[in-house]
């Protein structure tokens, strides 16, 4: 699902210049929402319908470049993406709790966080690659300024 998300962030990317402008954060998830709907076709739908495929169709534009997913993967992979390139990426529910005081981050190592009832609590989160994380740390220090 990973190799999905990011075929599907890369045709995002080379799609969003065409895309229609936003002022606000709501309207960016919206039409974030959109162009994943455009880009992907449940395997249900696929099955279906006629799908313009290969080096031909490919060569005058009219190439189907539509990733198959099924309706769970669609679903995660809209929670995902949105979550990554609007909010917070894989931190958003923990930079959500007003309770959390400090987030530690050695390596890939698993996430730890110091909170304000519960102390030094371990989480879940970790990064698995040292790549993933240098351009995680990268994106936010973008935003912070």
């Amino acid at each position: 699902e990973e190799n999905i998300r990011r075929d599907l962030v890369e045709t995002l990317l080379q799609e969003a210049p065409s895309a229609p402008s936003f002022t606000t954060d709501s309207e960016f998830e919206t039409i974030l929402g959109q162009m994943i709907d455009r880009f992907t076709i449940s395997q249900s739908e696929a099955s279906i319908v006629s799908r313009r495929r290969g080096r031909i169709w490919e060569l005058v534009g009219l190439d189907d470049k539509r990733i198959v997913v099924s309706d769970a993967q669609r679903d995660r992979l809209r929670y995902i993406v949105i979550r990554d390139l609007i909010r917070n990426g894989p931190l958003e529910t923990l930079l959500s709790d007003e309770m959390l005081e400090d987030i530690h981050s050695v390596g890939l190592k698993h996430i730890h966080m110091d909170h304000k009832v519960f102390g030094m609590v371990t989480s879940n989160i970790r990064f698995r690659e040292r790549e993933i994380l240098t351009r995680y740390l990268r994106a936010m220090s973008e935003r912070i300024g």
